[in-house]
Parts: C-alpha cells; structure tokens; sequence
C-alpha cells in the first residue's frame, strides 16, 4: 500500500522509531523502515525534528494542548547516495545480513541526521 501510493506521488512521513518515547528522547529507529527510501519515486529524504511536541500531546493524551512546537526541517538526502555509502566495506555473500545490516546503518544516518536538530537531551539513542 504504501508503495503504490508513492507511485502516485503521495509523500510519506515515517516517525521511525515505532512509537513515542516516554522519556522525550529519540528511541533506536526500526532498521526496516529504510526499505521504503528504495522506492525508485522517492528523489529525497528530508529529516524533520519536532521540538515540543510532548507537551502539545503527551503520551497517552487523545486531545492535543495549545503551546508552540518548534520544526526544524533538515537539507535533502539522497535514497541512492545512503544506500551506496552503506553498501560500501560491507562483506559479499552475507545477502539477507547485508540487507539488514544495510537498512540498519541507512536508516541510522537519517536519525543522527533528525538528531542534530534537537537539544543533546533529546537525542537519545543518537546522541
């Protein structure tokens, strides 16, 4: 589903941790989640940091608070570009290992990305 709607040229927010941190930290992203920046549509990837959203909806609430949260989009990255550099140095023949492994380190480059954006107490597992 989720490919055919970026064949169609729908844009697609990921928050790749999986869930919301109950300490207002940033969690280990789902390596997984980099398998959707191969989708031949997608041009960029472009990290987004939201600072402040705890207290405009803390976790568990259903309705949203008024405050202010601040948006910190970051430069393009290149799906193709993350991918070569993380494919580089990479033993041959670990095939489903490589891939995993290679998801892994993508989808960890676009969070320390996400991380910079945010207070180092907010950084987490990327800190």
């Amino acid at each position: 589903e989720i490919n055919r709607l970026l064949n169609s040229g729908c844009l697609l927010v990921l928050y790749a941790e999986g869930t919301r941190s109950r300490e207002n930290k940033l969690l280990k992203a789902i390596p997984s989640v980099a398998r959707y920046f191969e989708n031949p549509n997608i041009d960029a990837i472009y990290p987004v940091a939201i600072e402040g959203s705890v207290s405009l909806l803390p976790v568990g609430s259903m309705v949203p608070r008024s405050g202010r949260a601040k948006v910190t989009l970051g430069e393009p990255l290149q799906p193709k570009e993350l991918f070569k550099k993380a494919e580089e140095g990479l033993p041959a023949g670990m095939e489903k290992d490589v891939r995993n492994k290679v998801n892994e380190i993508v989808i960890d480059t676009v969070m320390k990305k996400l991380a910079h954006f945010l207070p180092i107490e907010q950084r987490g597992y990327y800190s």
